[in-house]
């Protein structure tokens, strides 16, 4: 897992890797809940890199990537972004948006 804390990092993980980014609050509820299913898929799906950014660390980088509310879950293959969602997931619902 690993925690996204400068824009360049962003960029480079983003471009050289298909990536699952998690941005979340530390006071958000549903954050948490979705924290534990987002950490126990990383061995599930070793095609992408798992990471995470925390948003109120990270106010210019969540704005740059656009994310209005948490937890907001962002799918990057290529550099692009593939697909979004926000809101807590339960594992299936995680497993059927990987998927998809």
């Amino acid at each position: 897992m690993y925690i996204i804390k400068k824009e360049k990092d962003f960029d480079k993980l983003i471009s050289e890797n298909n990536t699952i980014i998690d941005c979340y609050t530390e006071w958000c509820g549903p954050c948490k809940l979705f924290s534990k299913v987002f950490e126990s898929k990383e061995s599930q799906y070793k095609d992408f890199s798992f990471c995470k950014i925390n948003v109120d660390k990270n106010k210019v980088l969540a704005k740059k990537i656009g994310v209005m509310s948490v937890p907001t879950i962002i799918i990057y293959k290529d550099g692009e972004e593939t697909k979004r969602t926000t809101g807590y997931m339960n594992d299936d619902d995680f497993d059927e948006f990987i998927k998809e």
